[in-house]
């Protein structure tokens, strides 16, 4: 009768452990797959950022603030007044150097975020595996948050190839404008009294 009864409740309580642990099992297996998926994404967003010339970005935002100030130098020397075409080329212009620099720097802080959060993943990977995220934090919650980190680095990286692209484009458009214009300056500068 003993072995009955011990039958009776060794065998639920065998089940139940197994149901909570297969469960657990389920649990950890959907979040590590997610952190996969997350991992997947950076991945992308490394692809997005090769395809995205930063130096190129550097250089022209050098070349435009260089071009800029040259202008800007030597329009006062002359004490030249500019007509509105003139202006307003000038100050389209100007905007370049905004859209370079932005997508240099924005290159460059996507990238070592991109590093910072795949380590961020392994590390709450290891914290899932091992049941040890720190008290308060739920796996959910941190997933959320790498979730929305992720996002946000693929949405600004995917930004940055179109900003360089109408960057590129003005610079295109509106460099031999001001070619043009400098060397006009030139020989205003030179026609001058020394």
């Amino acid at each position: 009768m003993m072995k009955s009864n011990f039958k009776k409740h060794i065998v639920p309580a065998i089940v139940t452990t197994f149901f909570l642990v297969s469960c657990f099992g389920e649990k950890n297996q959907k979040q590590l797959d997610e952190i996969k998926d997350l991992r997947a994404k950076l991945t992308e967003v490394d692809s997005m950022l090769k395809g995205v010339d930063a130096e190129y970005a550097e250089s022209k935002a050098a070349e435009v603030k260089n071009n800029a100030q040259f202008i800007q130098f030597n329009i006062q020397k002359i004490g030249d007044t500019l007509d509105f075409q003139t202006a307003l080329f000038l100050d389209t212009y100007h905007t370049l150097l905004r859209s370079f620099e932005t997508v240099a720097e924005s290159h460059d802080k996507i990238s070592e975020t991109v590093d910072s959060t795949r380590n961020g993943l392994d590390d709450l990977e290891h914290d899932i595996r091992e049941n040890s995220l720190a008290e308060g934090l739920t796996p959910e919650g941190c997933l959320e948050r790498e979730q929305e980190q992720v996002n946000y680095l693929y949405d600004n990286a995917k930004q940055l190839r179109s900003m360089l692209d109408k960057a590129k484009a003005g610079d295109d458009t509106l460099t031999p404008k001001v070619n043009q214009y400098m060397t006009d300056l030139k020989v205003k500068l030179s026609a001058m009294p020394q």
